[in-house]
């Protein structure tokens, strides 16, 4: 996760905190294993990840509106986009009537919310 994802999602999270939101941040990464050192393991030269606990394609940000409407939001910078497992989960949630947001800067959230008539 670079430095800008994290900024991004910071950003999103007090935006939507700020509206009354309940937000919830998403560790879907999983964290860095650890040896009897408290040095991160490495496997062929690359950090060991432990296996994150949320399901595959699950959004950075989970939040509920006030007014009871589920909102997720993915962070995506640079050229990154949507991975098929979570394209598969954006369609899920809108299916379901939820809305799904994808950030690549600190007004897109704004954005979404205003056009959707959530704010």
């Amino acid at each position: 996760m670079s430095s800008r994802h994290s900024q991004l999602v910071a950003a999103s999270k007090t935006y939507l905190e700020s509206l009354r939101y309940l937000v919830s941040p998403v560790k879907a990464m999983g964290t860095p294993v650890r040896g009897s050192d408290g040095e991160q393991l490495r496997r062929n030269g690359k950090p060991v990840w432990s296996r994150g606990q949320q399901q595959p394609g699950t959004a950075d940000l989970l939040a509920c509106s006030p007014h009871g409407r589920f909102v997720a939001v993915e962070i995506k910078v640079g050229r990154d986009k949507l991975r098929p497992d979570q394209a598969h989960y954006r369609a899920r949630v809108e299916r379901n009537g939820g809305l799904f947001v994808e950030v690549r800067d600190n007004v897109d959230v704004l954005i979404a919310l205003h056009a959707e008539g959530t704010i």
